[in-house]
């Protein structure tokens, strides 16, 4: 009505195409307005720098290098992109369609992945819908800080696929049957009650899953020694792996770690021994990562050239299954050297003399000999401890 002109005010629109080339990652341009978020996280944050801003001005927009899907870099495939971008234009391929105007609740929780407890938070729609989100402020103040690997952010998918078994299933009389779950409680207490009453309880033994709390596990050991009367409990980690979960208990009193990730921060020189964290605890990677731009030293040991590697102040690739050898003759060089806390050793150890002597004759030659490590990288791994 008014015969506006416009044109004179419009200008030259960017339209790309949206990669869904990644299982997990969509990445959609049209919406991003460069403000760097992902590209900071990606390279400061986790220094991996799969994402960067590619041409310049107007035409500038965050893509992996030369336009390659996501797959195909070095990228790892922990979506903390996703949580960080304040536009969607890096989202999360959901496996179901999520329309934005959806209430969700907030349900905080702790991943079960591994030991290290990373807290979690769930965007809930419904019993069957849900997915991870860690941009609430409690999340980000947790030890953490809202970053998560692979396994937090997409490892809980395995809930909602098509095959996963809802509902108990007895064999009888040679066929699987599905049957309710208090008829399943019922014929596994009868099976249970006669096998003890025949055999004895020693006959009986309990596995927890790697998955469960701690509350979970003791009153499954409760539920084993007070109520089936037996002490045979152990963990299905120790039928796939060849770990020794109780390797530390003679030195230590018990296998597990005497400080904190948090105090990393506080570390001057930090050691990573036949361990692959990039895989195995990112969480604990990006710590040491944080530690290191305070000033810390980042030594691994390791046979494998890992991708923390690159980031080591020295890597000492010894050869495999020589670490034992290769510990035995740091402990001596610093003991001969007088580098090590006497009253410390007064305070909290035993039998230190009877190590002092198991140590004698350790040399440096016969150590490198025998680890197959350069005699330069070993003194200078004795001089950084």
């Amino acid at each position: 009505d008014f015969e506006a002109d416009i044109s004179e005010l419009t200008g030259e629109v960017r339209k790309y195409l949206p990669d869904n080339r990644h299982p997990f990652i969509t990445l959609d341009p049209n919406k991003c307005i460069n403000c760097g978020k992902c590209v900071r996280t990606c390279s400061e944050i986790l220094m991996v720098s799969a994402l960067d801003f590619v041409n310049r001005g107007f035409k500038a927009i965050v893509k992996p290098a030369m336009e390659k899907p996501l797959l195909e870099t070095n990228c790892i495939s922990c979506g903390n992109c996703i949580d960080v971008c304040p536009t969607g234009a890096i989202s999360e391929k959901f496996p179901f369609k999520i329309p934005g105007t959806l209430p969700k609740e907030n349900h905080e929780t702790v991943c079960n992945f591994c030991s290290v407890g990373c807290k979690i938070n769930y965007k809930v729609l419904s019993d069957d819908v849900y997915y991870v989100s860690n941009n609430t402020e409690e999340i980000m103040n947790s030890h953490n800080n809202g970053y998560l690997c692979v396994k937090g952010k997409f490892g809980h998918r395995y809930l909602t696929s098509g095959n996963r078994i809802e509902t108990p299933i007895i064999k009888l009389n040679g066929k699987a049957s599905e049957v309710k779950t208090d008829e399943a409680v019922q014929y596994a207490s009868k099976r249970i009650k006669n096998i003890i009453k025949k055999y004895g309880a020693d006959s009986v033994a309990i596995f927890g899953s790697p998955k469960m709390s701690n509350e979970e596990l003791f009153l499954l050991q409760k539920f084993a020694r007070a109520g089936l009367k037996t002490n045979n409990i152990s963990s299905f980690s120790n039928m796939i792996s060849d770990c020794e979960y109780d390797s530390l208990d003679d030195s230590l009193g018990l296998t597990v770690s005497t400080t904190s990730m948090d105090n990393l921060m506080n570390a001057d020189v930090i050691v990573a021994i036949n361990s692959n964290l990039s895989e195995d605890n990112l969480i604990m990677e990006l710590k040491i990562k944080k530690a290191q731009k305070k000033g810390a030293k980042l030594i691994v040991i390791n046979s494998s050239e890992i991708k923390i590697t690159k980031f080591a102040d020295l890597w000492i690739d010894s050869r495999k299954g020589t670490n034992t050898i290769l510990l035995n003759g740091i402990l001596s060089e610093l003991i001969k050297k007088g580098l090590v806390n006497e009253d410390f050793i007064k305070t909290n150890t035993e039998n230190f003399s009877e190590l002092k002597n198991m140590l004698q004759g350790n040399n440096a030659e016969d150590v490198c000999e025998l680890t197959e490590i350069d005699i330069e990288k070993y003194k200078e791994l004795t001089h950084l401890l």
